[in-house]
């Protein structure tokens, strides 16, 4: 078996029990197109380590608060890895989601097929390669479906603390985002730097 006949979701399953062995470079074995012994997926979602169900709940929370803050219908999407570190530190915590290098824990869940990551479109105007966008996708909003009433419970609890957070600057966010959505070329990227620098989450169309 190699990790691309897995789905995303059995992928992190796998990839979550192979962590626990805390052998070297593991990830970096699975991830290679060869022909490798992948450890029984019976467990299910119950094998999942918690800071990849934590970052999943939290991303899925984000995107249901932000598209009902923008009033928007279309996908909003996170701007820059360190996003994923302020959104691990909302309550509920636990040991370990203080994440210093959240590039990448979202390496890892952007191979396993979970969320949709790629460098910033260029029509945004951010030079930089290194600054991405992304957000989860379908696999992934399945997946936080199938951890059960605890997770629920804790998406709920975040969700209420990202609202919080955005409720003060809703006006902003829709401006940000009727400047990212707008059909006009070029986009006044000026104004979306200039938004996405006083906003407590960046955030991209």
């Amino acid at each position: 078996m190699i990790l691309a006949s897995l789905n995303p979701i059995e992928r992190l399953i796998a990839v979550s029990t192979l962590l626990e062995t805390r052998e070297a470079n593991v990830f970096e074995k699975a991830l290679r197109p060869l022909q490798v012994e992948f450890p029984d997926l019976a467990m299910g979602t119950s094998a999942i380590s918690t800071v990849f169900s934590a970052t999943l709940i939290r991303l899925n929370a984000f995107d249901q608060v932000a598209a009902r803050i923008a009033q928007y219908s279309g996908h909003i999407y996170l701007l820059g890895d360190e996003q994923l570190s302020r959104l691990l530190i909302l309550p509920p915590t636990s040991e370990g989601l203080h994440i210093d290098n959240p590039t990448s824990l979202l390496d890892m869940v952007a191979t396993c097929g979970l969320v949709y990551r790629f460098n910033a479109a260029l029509k945004f105007g951010y030079p930089s390669r290194a600054v991405v966008q992304f957000r989860l996708n379908g696999w992934g909003r399945e997946l936080c479906d199938r951890l059960g009433l605890e997770a629920a419970r804790a998406q709920t609890q975040v969700e209420a603390q990202i609202t919080e957070q955005l409720q003060p600057f809703a006006h902003d966010y829709r401006g940000l985002i009727s400047h990212c959505a707008s059909c006009l070329r070029p986009l006044n990227t000026a104004e979306i730097h200039r938004l996405n620098r006083n906003l407590p989450y960046a955030v991209v169309t």
